[in-house]
Formats: structure tokens, sequence, C-alpha cells
């Protein structure tokens, strides 16, 4: 079974956990808009980006990278202008004052329009531009970095229609349980999981910055001074608050720093990670184990989001990322199969309901919930405390209970998104 899977889970996780710059949304259709660049001959007289409920939703108000701004318009005309494909989810890395400058004068004329679609993938973005000697669509889909077709005057010049969905890469998750995932997390060879001990650093590095950042919401940075204070305790799960809510900050804030992703997510990288990771430090676990742990806690996050989707109506770093961190401190501290399910139950019992509104400074605040109550929940469960089964939408076990989320997401919350656009409109 191991040998069978190994290698799936491996890719899978790589393929997710990837360094990126700025809110993943924006970022994507900026790569988009940069993908049409190499074709432009002529003057740019309007730029059209359609994007699906949550690209539009999640882009619509967090700060871009390098700018103190936002809006899926700016960040369209930004990739266009400055951003580089070849860096993927850095594409706005390279940005400056002189090319915000261009964007804002193509903003002002009103050259950049943006809507969203319906009945598209979780993950969509098309680009149409018209300049003056030609038009160019390029369309974004699945992923945040794959370029689906481009066409230069109707006539396709690039397609890539490898099914890079979920359906191929990680659907086979459906066919493990906890028990075997960790089983296979246990056994594969320290040297493929270098990658992973790379994101732990970068994120720990984005926490660090953010507590000196001073744009955002400045959560981590406030957390850390009430600490200071005394007001609030010096506990792993308060430290866990501070350093999710801090990196949020710096991300969600424009900061100029990199983060790891997990599942296609950098908020969810953070939470995924920044928990476990305080657990390690404080309990002096080898780095081995610390780097297992953080693998696992990746692989939940993506198997929740096999059943919820890449992008919900429900805040991902509540029922993906803090079901995975959750299950990787159980395991890290030691627990059982029992107990670290358990965990994930209590995760769930708890957490599940918090919506998604929108990718923003805010999400600072729910990171930051998330990730300490992650913390708490696998410390009840090492003291065998676990929500009983078959309780609301608990199941018999955690694969039942991650299966009736995601008829939740899918069905109980189909009109969600809908809604909170028209709220945010």
């Amino acid at each position: 079974m191991e040998n069978r899977y190994m290698k799936d889970l491996i890719n899978m996780v790589k393929q997710d956990a990837v360094p990126a710059l700025g809110c993943t949304e924006p970022v994507a259709v900026a790569y988009a808009a940069a993908a049409s660049r190499d074709y432009i001959t002529g003057t740019i007289d309007n730029i059209y980006i359609k994007v699906s409920k949550n690209i539009y939703k999640n882009g619509k108000s967090v700060i871009i990278p390098n700018t103190d701004e936002w809006g899926l318009d700016l960040a369209g005309a930004l990739g266009i202008l400055g951003g580089d494909k070849k860096d993927g989810l850095m594409v706005l890395r390279k940005i400056d004052e002189g090319t915000i400058e261009i964007a804002h004068e193509m903003l002002k004329k009103e050259k950049v329009k943006v809507d969203y679609v319906e009945n598209v993938p979780d993950v969509f973005v098309n680009v149409l531009v018209n300049t003056s000697k030609e038009e160019i669509e390029v369309v974004l889909k699945n992923c945040h970095t794959h370029i689906e077709t481009i066409r230069v005057n109707g006539k396709t010049v690039f397609e890539d229609k490898t099914d890079i969905e979920d359906k191929a890469s990680s659907e086979f998750l459906k066919e493990l349980s906890f028990v075997e995932i960790r089983q296979i997390c246990e056994t594969i060879p320290l040297d493929e999981l270098e990658f992973i001990e790379d994101g732990i650093e970068m994120n720990r590095n984005a926490a660090e910055k953010g507590l000196g950042y001073e744009n955002g919401m400045k959560i981590g940075k406030t957390l850390k001074k009430l600490q200071d204070e005394g007001k609030i305790c010096r506990d792993a799960p308060t430290q866990a608050r501070i350093l999710t809510a801090a990196s949020a900050d710096m991300r969600m804030g424009g900061g100029d720093c990199p983060i790891m992703t997990s599942g296609g997510s950098g908020n969810q990288g953070l939470g995924v990670v920044l928990p476990i990771s305080v657990v390690a430090e404080e309990k002096g676990f080898e780095k081995e184990r610390e780097i297992r742990a953080v693998f696992l806690a990746h692989v939940i996050n993506k198997y929740v989001k096999v059943y919820t989707g890449k992008l919900s109506a429900m805040c991902g770093c509540a029922i993906a990322a803090g079901i995975g961190a959750s299950a990787g401190i159980t395991w890290l501290l030691g627990g059982d199969d029992a107990q670290i399910q358990g965990a994930c139950q209590n995760m769930l019992s708890n957490l599940t309901g918090m919506i998604c509104d929108g990718a923003k400074e805010t999400c600072a605040l729910k990171l930051s919930t998330s990730a300490g109550e992650a913390v708490i929940a696998a410390y009840l469960a090492m003291e065998n405390i676990v929500v009983r089964s078959n309780t609301g939408i608990i199941g018999s076990t955690i694969e039942d209970t991650i299966k009736n989320l995601g008829i939740l997401c899918r069905d109980g919350l189909a009109a969600t998104d809908s809604v909170i656009i028209d709220i945010m409109r």
C-alpha cells in the first residue's frame, strides 16, 4: 500500500506547496494577464477580465504585493505591464513604482473591466486583451498557474488541456483512510521531504517579519504586545495565534515576503505549518519529526479539500488547514490513530461554519483563531477528550465527517458565495 501511494502523496504535496507572494487569487489574475504579454505587438485598448465567483470574492479587497492597494483590475494591469510568468505565484515580485503609475493610468481611463461568471471551476480566469493590432485571450483553469489556452485573433497559439484538477492529482485520497495516510507519512524517505523544511523556514520568516510589519491589521504585533504586558499568556496555543496572525498581516497587507502554500492557498500554508512549528519548538522535538508532522498536515489539508473543493464558502483555514495542523500536532505529540482522528473531529465540531467572505486583512483574525484552536484540539485529544460520534455533522469516523463537510459546502452553502458577493458589491 505504501509503495502504491507514496509517490502520489509526495507529488501532490509538492504541486500544492510552492512559494507565493501575495494572495493567490489576485496573483492568478496577474499570472494569466502576464501570459498575454508575449503576444502583444500593438497599443493596449482595453482588458476584460472574467473570473469565478471564488476568485472574485477573494481578490476584491486583499492588498496586492508591492502596493498599498487592492482590486483585480489593478492585479490584471500589473500582470500585463510588469508580471513575469516564469516566476509562477511570485509573478508580481518585480513590480516597481513606474509600473504601478502606468497601471493607474489604465484604470483611470477605464481600460480594465472585471466581472465574475457562473458555471465555471472554482479557479477560473479569462483575460481578453484588445490592442490596436490583435485580440489575445488567455484562459487559466483549475489551478492558480495552469494556463489552459491562449488564442490570438481567434487562433489557438497555446493549449494545455492536461487535467490538472483535483480529480487527476488527488482524487486517489478518497481511497485512503487516515490510518493509511499516517502510515505512509511515517515511512517516506526523509530526503524526499527537503521542500517541507524549506516551507517551515519560509513561513517562520514571514511570521517574524510580520511581527514588525506596519501595514495590515497588525493583529500579530498587537497580540505580542498584549503578551509582553502579561494580558495574555505565553503558551503554545497563544504563540501559534500570534505567529500565524503576524504572517497573515504581512501577506494580506501586501508585504514583499514569500510564503509556502498548502493546497494552493498561502494562508492555509501558514495555518498548516506554523502551529506545528510552535509546538515542535516548545517541546524540543527533532527536526525530522517536525518535518513529517508538517507533511502529514499538508496531506490532511488536501484530503479535506478533495471533498469541499479548492475554494468554498467556508474558511479553508478553519475547516482544512486547521484540521491538518491538529492532526500533525497530535502525531507530533505521540498520539495514536484514535487521538489523531479525534483532534480533527474536535476541530470540525468547533469551527465548521466559519465563512469565507473574501481574502483581506481580517484573514489574520480567522487564521489566528484556527491556529490556536488546532493546538487546543490536539491537546484535548491527547487527554482522550473527543467529541461523540454521530452528533450533528460529526460522523462515525473522521472520514465520514469530512464527507459530511463536503455535502455541507457543496449543497448546504451553494448560494452563500453569491449572497456574499451581492453584499460586497
